[in-house]
């Protein structure tokens, strides 16, 4: 049995349209459920129908007093333990209400919402195939829809008012609507900020549905929507950014080259409300930020709520105010995890490592962070680029031959490349630089036939660069003896794969086993991760079994896509949002990508969207499907039919043709 619900539904004028809604809302509802509209000053019929409907309890203003108010006044006349706000310009079929309500078991949830044709935001439904003016087909539509969703669920952060569930004294304890928010809009958003904020948890009920006119108030009453949007819109973000927590940034002065802080820390004053440099090089002067020995220092010169730890090589990018504003009013623990985007030089180009997350912002008077905790946040608001030293300009033929052989490895032509690496090893300078190799690496894993050979013959001093040669070449006895004396996760790496190769799974595991967490770690998921694929995946589920929860291989499943195989990406997406990173699931990633094949990419998407009822994997379904070739549609129209039929209407996608 579901508890109790209060139905309230302000209207002004438009009594065709009202009487519609209460129309198919009656039969809908259970002998302890009640009704209140409140008359929002009708000059119409809306006043003398609504008193020939005494199953409604009816509250009557003189004028309009907004939208906000006459829900606050329906739900203090409320008798339900829940509220349903809906709008008049609704239509409902049976088993909405109690799909709504069902929810509300969890006594975390506070609120919850429909999904519908006309709704901005993931509760929006692209293809609805009925004629809601005839209510039959309306009603096994609905019946159909809820059966093909049914219990699914969906914690988010905004739901729409239009037909908005609350738990009434969540509502009470915050207040009830701002009513400063005139006539209506943004008040729902405001509202929902508010509600996360005093601890609930908002829901998508996917398998209730509420089909939704639209705008029809206004329209009625010859009103701009959209100004009055935009006013509203405006308040709301004001009474956001007031509200916001102050944030800090906290540098590593030890990691700045030479005179290259005073940049790093005015650069930072831009962005930060204060900025603390900590193990600044000694005589460092004309720093705009406040100077302290070590990082257990900086919570005791801040006056900010949050700090987020950074490095001058590092970058920050992305929305700040947002950041400030979740910091300020989401439940959060001390600690919270942002994604950092590694990007490493060779050359005059950045080659793409790993985006992974890491505890990089804490609640003031904490310590500095960690390793992250089972119930550490992650937020995407934000992102920090790192950077692991400056590109250079070509100036010499051995260089300027090195950037050739990197740029046809990108080509996908490693032995192509090999000539313009030996040319670049005449220069003995050159050889022994990062660069040079780092090329050298690039073009072993991508595969040059003859790699090993070339590299015994230029560079038989560099055992672990043979060692890895000699590992695809098919000879994995060979490549362990040159990488017995070598150190590190790099050379650990290519350990296991030599011993994986040999089929000796024990002494493989064995080698991945010294790596141990933190930075190594990291850079082993890095390297195997730019090994062939199906190499890489045995990799990431081995380091999974010895670092179950890893932030950095979780990373590694990130990155490896689609490139293993649509099992694994799910199996990896599963693992990520079980982890609290949804934004780094590889199905979506992978179906956004446009270097992906369009079949792979609709692939993604339905699968995406039978898993976790992702709104955004429609959308990137929508963009790939014209890109398909003619010899492709038919596998991709089975395939979504199979995964995820409500994806497609005719055999094509539907896309987005009701306002949002």
């Amino acid at each position: 049995m579901r508890p109790p619900v209060t139905v309230v539904i302000p209207v002004w004028n438009g009594w065709d349209v009202t009487a519609g809604c209460l129309a198919s809302l009656r039969p809908t509802l259970s002998p302890s459920d009640d009704v209140v509209v409140v008359d929002n000053g009708s000059e119409d019929a809306t006043a003398a129908m609504l008193r020939a409907n005494p199953w409604v309890t009816v509250i009557t203003n003189p004028t309009n007093l907004g939208f906000a108010r006459a829900c606050n006044q329906g739900a203090a006349a409320a008798a339900g333990e829940l509220i349903v706000f809906l709008n008049n310009d609704t239509v409902l079929a049976p088993g909405w209400l109690d799909r709504l309500a069902a929810p509300f078991r969890d006594p975390g949830v506070v609120g919850a919402g429909p999904r519908s044709n006309f709704v901005s935001g993931p509760q929006m439904v692209h293809a609805t195939a009925y004629d809601v003016a005839d209510a039959a087909a309306y009603r096994a539509w609905a019946d159909a829809w809820a059966a093909e969703h049914e219990a699914q669920v969906e914690v988010v952060h905004r739901l729409v008012g239009f037909c908005l569930a609350v738990r009434r004294a969540a509502f009470a304890a915050i207040g009830g609507f701002d009513e400063a928010f005139e006539i209506g809009s943004y008040e729902d958003d405001d509202l929902c900020c508010r509600l996360v904020e005093h601890g609930g948890q908002l829901v998508i009920a996917h398998d209730a549905f509420v089909h939704h006119i639209g705008h029809r108030t206004f329209d009625v009453n010859g009103l701009d929507w959209r100004a009055i949007e935009s006013a509203n819109g405006v308040r709301f973000l004001q009474k956001r950014q007031a509200a916001a927590a102050t944030l800090a940034a906290a540098v590593d002065g030890s990691t700045c080259p030479e005179g290259r802080l005073p940049a790093c820390t005015a650069r930072l004053g831009e962005l930060f409300d204060e900025v603390v440099v900590y193990h600044a090089p000694a005589g460092a002067s004309g720093l705009d930020a406040t100077v302290v020995r070590e990082p257990g220092d900086v919570a005791g010169v801040t006056t900010a709520a949050w700090t987020l730890w950074t490095s001058p090589d590092e970058e920050v990018t992305g929305d700040l105010d947002t950041l400030r504003a979740i910091l300020a009013h989401r439940p959060l623990p001390d600690s919270v995890c942002l994604p950092v985007r590694e990007l490493h030089g060779g050359g005059t180009t950045w080659r793409e490592g790993l985006t992974h997350y890491t505890p990089r912002v804490t609640r003031r008077g904490g310590p500095p962070p960690s390793t992250p905790g089972p119930g550490c946040a992650a937020l995407c608001e934000v992102m920090l680029v790192r950077t692991d030293g400056p590109l250079c300009t070509p100036s010499t033929d051995a260089e300027r031959a090195l950037e050739q052989a990197a740029t046809v490895v990108v080509l996908g032509w490693p032995d192509f490349a090999l000539p313009y690496l030996e040319l670049a090893a005449d220069d003995p300078v050159v050889r022994r630089g990062a660069w040079w190799h780092d090329v050298a690496t690039g073009i072993v894993l991508a595969g040059a036939a003859s790699a090993a050979e070339v590299l015994a013959r230029l560079a038989p001093e560099d055992q672990l660069l043979c060692g890895m040669a000699r590992a695809r070449a098919g000879d994995p006895r060979g490549a362990l003896a040159l990488l017995s004396g070598c150190h590190g996760p790099v050379a650990a790496v290519e350990r296991w794969r030599a011993l994986d190769q040999a089929g000796d799974a024990p002494a493989a595991r064995a080698a991945l086993a010294a790596v141990g967490d933190g930075p190594a770690l990291l850079s082993a998921v890095d390297h195997g991760c730019r090994d062939d694929p199906a190499v890489a995946a045995r990799l990431l589920e081995v380091l999974w079994a010895a670092y179950p929860g890893s932030h950095a291989v979780l990373a590694g499943g990130s990155r490896l896509g689609l490139t293993a195989g649509l099992e694994a990406a799910l199996e990896w997406a599963h693992r990520l949002r079980a982890h609290g990173l949804p934004a780094a699931c590889p199905l979506l990633l992978g179906a956004a990508d446009v270097a992906v094949p369009p079949l792979e990419r609709v692939r993604a998407a339905a699968v995406a969207w039978a898993a976790f009822a992702e709104g955004t994997a429609r959308q990137l379904l929508e963009r790939a499907w014209p890109e398909l070739r003619e010899t492709d549609a038919t596998a991709a129209q089975a395939f979504v039919l199979a995964v995820a039929p409500a994806l497609l209407s005719g055999g094509a996608p539907v896309h987005a043709g009701q306002p949002s």
